[in-house]
């Protein structure tokens, strides 16, 4: 078992640091790595992520420092104190993080990269942000309509037919009040509709996605999953990886992924199905979640390997 969790461990860290070399090439940052092709990239999220594993790539962190610098128009400052909100509350049921990572140092750390002027060299790492880029829809849209609620909202309906405020502001990460004023608005003109019954809330005019679909020149949208969700569970088990005494009992992590198997499966779900944690006994449930998660993370940068036991 010892052997196992070296090897999950090991394999797990270059399966994350690839899904984020891989979004940060196709952002504009100069690497060996095959840009993002599939899907949605959410900035804020990828920069809460990247900041957890800044020890073990500098290099990739020091080039999203520049990225920062050079692109912060990009960068939606209420998103962020909203994702970091979401890590607060995921800490509360993991005393270990909390003597982690303060969430608000993580969000006045870029803003702090990003009012901090240094001798810029991003030219020699960086490439202009690639608008038309499909898996950049975020970025286009919000050099279209500027840095407001109306983007996030736009892509929630784009990808999902019905919502209402609360769980559309918890989906994109914006303040519920700001979400329903946008919503109400939308419905004015006719964008949006209310529905009753279970399914209380709004729902988009099929019209409007077709015709946002053609401006946007978009066949097909890239493939949806919530990054913010996503990172913040994947980055509390590569710190439970790294922390004693997590790093070295499969019983402890078993548990913890039992904490965090409901996030995952609403997150990820869709991808692939995480085993149930209750067909299997304390440290039984390590090695089929830990499997899945290296199967999860190869399905999301495109590797089809044949799997064995970790």
């Amino acid at each position: 078992m010892e052997k196992s969790l070296k090897e999950f461990k090991s394999r797990f860290i270059d399966l994350l640091l690839e899904v984020m070399w891989r979004q940060w090439t196709a952002l504009g940052i100069a690497s060996h790595v095959e840009p993002e092709d599939k899907w949605l990239i959410d900035p804020e999220a990828l920069l809460f992520g990247v900041f957890f594993v800044r020890d073990r790539d500098k290099r990739l962190f020091e080039a999203v420092e520049k990225w920062v610098r050079e692109n912060h128009r990009f960068i939606s400052t209420a998103r962020m104190k909203k994702i970091e909100k979401s890590i607060y509350g995921r800490a509360s049921m993991h005393n270990f993080i909390r003597k982690w990572e303060d969430a608000k140092d993580i969000r006045l750390y870029y803003t702090h990269v990003i009012s901090t002027q240094r001798e810029n060299k991003a030219k020699e790492i960086l490439a202009p942000v690639s608008l038309l880029h499909p898996p950049l829809l975020r970025l286009r849209l919000r050099e279209i309509l500027g840095q407001n609620p109306r983007v996030e909202i736009l892509i929630y309906f784009l990808y999902h037919d019905t919502g209402n405020s609360l769980s559309i502001a918890k989906e994109v990460f914006l303040d519920q009040k700001s979400v329903y004023n946008v919503l109400e608005a939308w419905v004015k003109v006719g964008m949006l509709e209310k529905v009753g019954g279970k399914k209380k809330g709004y729902r988009i005019n099929s019209e409007a996605r077709k015709t946002w679909l053609k401006i946007l020149g978009l066949n097909k949208l890239p493939s949806y999953l919530n990054w913010g969700r996503l990172y913040i569970s994947l980055s509390i088990i590569l710190k439970a990886l790294e922390t004693p005494p997590w790093n070295k009992d499969v019983y402890l992590l078993s548990s913890l992924f039992r904490d965090l198997y409901g996030e995952i499966k609403e997150t990820a779900g869709e991808i692939s199905t995480p085993p149930s944690p209750e067909l299997y006994q304390g440290e039984e449930f390590f090695e089929p979640f830990s499997r899945y998660l290296i199967g999860l993370l190869e399905g999301i940068v495109g590797k089809k390997k044949k799997r064995g036991k970790i």
